[in-house]
């Protein structure tokens, strides 16, 4: 995923989600942004209002577009807007719409297992978070071409998928997701710096879970032990 020329990435995830019921697993699912969601995305959106991106991306689930046009829509030259599915939250196979106590009682262990082993565990028929990692990278890949030298990309994605990112650019192991804090409308900020013309080069983190203050929220922004999206 390494550019040959230093770029800055924004990787922010989308607004909190509206449930109409219990908690559920909902990975790839569409689900709808609830109206503090949509607000902190507009949060997001305001705050980097003064930072000239040349593109923003998505993945091409609807709560990931809305966060990418809100934040396309506060710059001052509309920048270049880039849908790529590889950015897609987490397929969680069987467990796609359920509780985590049906989970739990259906997969006796299994989200203890997936917690402890992401990279491995497919007891479900679903991704683990280095599939997610894999193709993350690859949609990554895909927008430098379009930026030029020492331009800034946002892209808007998801839970795993940020965290995936991160793990990769940051050359960490994978059971190091589950201490990467990714609150919704947080923003984590990449830095690539090259150092030499092949594309090596080295990521720096300089910033991570800058999620907005809603003067009015009621409730934890950030992810529980088994974060659903």
């Amino acid at each position: 995923m390494n550019p040959v020329r230093p770029l800055t990435l924004y990787l922010i995830r989308h607004g909190e989600v509206a449930l109409d019921g219990p908690e559920r697993v909902y990975g790839d699912m569409e689900m709808p942004l609830s109206p503090l969601g949509i607000e902190q995305l507009e949060a997001v959106g305001r705050r980097l209002a003064d930072i000239p991106l040349d593109l923003v991306a998505s993945s091409d689930l609807e709560r990931a577009k809305i966060g990418a046009e809100s934040i396309a829509r506060w710059q001052v030259s509309a920048p270049r807007r880039v849908v790529d599915p590889g950015f897609r939250e987490i397929f969680r196979g069987q467990w796609r719409g359920l509780t985590w106590p049906e989970i739990e009682a259906r997969w006796p262990g299994g989200a203890q297992e997936f917690l402890e082993k992401p990279a491995e565990y497919r007891g479900h028929d679903g991704e683990t978070v280095a599939d997610v990692g894999s193709r993350a990278v690859q949609a990554l890949g895909r927008l430098w071409a379009k930026v030029p030298t020492g331009g800034s990309v946002a892209v808007v994605a998801h839970s795993w998928t940020i965290r995936a990112l991160l793990t990769a650019a940051l050359d960490l192991p994978w059971n190091a997701v589950m201490q990467l804090p990714v609150d919704h409308a947080g923003v984590a900020v990449l830095g690539f710096v090259p150092e030499s013309a092949d594309g090596s080069g080295h990521w720096t983190l300089s910033s991570l879970r800058q999620a907005p203050c809603m003067k009015h929220r009621n409730r934890s922004l950030g992810d529980g032990a088994k974060p659903s999206g």
